[in-house]
């Protein structure tokens, strides 16, 4: 039978479209390919990370437990005063705090490096000469095992006042590691004569100039003690 030019023209366009049938099948094999290759490398890179964060706890582990020895060599070699060790261990958590032991807390504690701030309850900015003896105080000499206590008698805006004051002095003098103990608000003894003999080996301890002027008293202080004894859960 003849072959006409319209069944030329299908056999024409059948072919083509099996042509580009192919085609297409092999596009789709060869981008299957590429899937399976993009899944078995996204597999492999995701084992990696678990690795990786398995790594990465294991030293982190490593490096708690490398502080905490640091801390216990270092409360040997700068914690030489054996009352203070002891205050700090019984009153931190206040379980074995004793009335006396608190209302003492000068003369346990005045033998650590301190700055005492004097804030009248309206005043929320630090007189220079204070700042610059707190900024001194938090940012010499740091060691990991280093810890600030700030003790006032009953005023907690005092003692935020203060806590904030020595976070920005941290952060505008690059420290990071500045660790300040929850601040203790309760009365204690500064009055009497072993606190008198304490205070004339700290002149500075004392309300000065411009200070007494303004009437505050040793009660209007923020105490800042800075340590390397261990405190229990700091």
């Amino acid at each position: 039978m003849p072959v006409t030019q319209n069944s030329s023209r299908a056999i024409t366009a059948a072919g083509a479209i099996g042509s580009l049938v192919v085609l297409m099948l092999c596009g789709c094999l060869a981008l299957q390919s590429d899937i399976d290759d993009l899944n078995s490398k996204l597999q492999t890179q995701q084992s990696d990370i678990a690795i990786q964060q398995s790594t990465i706890n294991k030293m982190e582990i490593e490096l708690t437990s490398s502080r905490n020895a640091v801390d216990v060599i270092m409360a040997r070699q700068y914690c030489l005063d054996n009352d203070v060790a002891r205050f700090l261990s019984d009153c931190s958590s206040g379980d074995l705090c004793t009335e006396k032991a608190h209302n003492d807390v000068l003369l346990h504690m005045h033998s650590q490096k301190h700055e005492v701030i004097y804030l009248k309850p309206e005043q929320t900015r630090i007189e220079e000469r204070r700042a610059l003896a707190l900024k001194n105080l938090i940012t010499e000499n740091l060691l990991y095992s280093t810890k600030f206590i700030v003790l006032s008698h009953t005023s907690t805006l005092r003692s935020a006042t203060i806590v904030q004051e020595m976070r920005n002095i941290a952060k505008q003098n690059g420290v990071s590691n500045l660790r300040i103990i929850t601040p203790w608000h309760k009365p204690f003894r500064t009055t009497g004569k072993d606190i008198t003999q304490l205070l004339r080996s700290h002149p500075s301890d004392r309300p000065l100039g411009e200070e007494l002027n303004r009437g505050v008293s040793l009660q209007d202080g923020v105490w800042v003690f800075r340590t390397d004894c261990p405190i229990p859960n700091s």
